[in-house]
């Protein structure tokens, strides 16, 4: 924090929030959501749209898994997915299109 060089800051955010999910503590549903919503923002901020569409993807997941709809999640990773060209698939973004399909 002192450098300032926290680029891992939101796949940290992510990877707690998807171990939270893993080990079943539905109880802590919003702590995972949080911690998402946090890695999304920190991402957008700093421009890193490979880690802003792994946090919008686990948050899609989140909401699919827990919420009646998921429309707000899936708006997110919609426009997220905006950002990469068709044609341009990598797994990460065949999933994440997978996932809105």
């Amino acid at each position: 924090r002192e450098t300032e060089g926290r680029c891992y800051e939101p796949e940290t955010l992510r990877l707690r929030g998807e171990l939270v999910v893993l080990l079943g503590e539905d109880s802590r549903y919003e702590e995972a959501e949080a911690d998402f919503q946090s890695a999304i923002q920190l991402a957008r901020a700093t421009g890193c749209r490979v880690l802003e569409l792994r946090a919008a993807a686990s948050s899609y997941r989140l909401h699919q898994r827990f919420c009646a709809t998921a429309r707000g999640s899936r708006a997110v990773l919609t426009e997220v997915l905006d950002w990469f060209k068709e044609g341009t698939e990598s797994p990460l973004v065949s999933q994440a299109r997978s996932l809105v399909e």
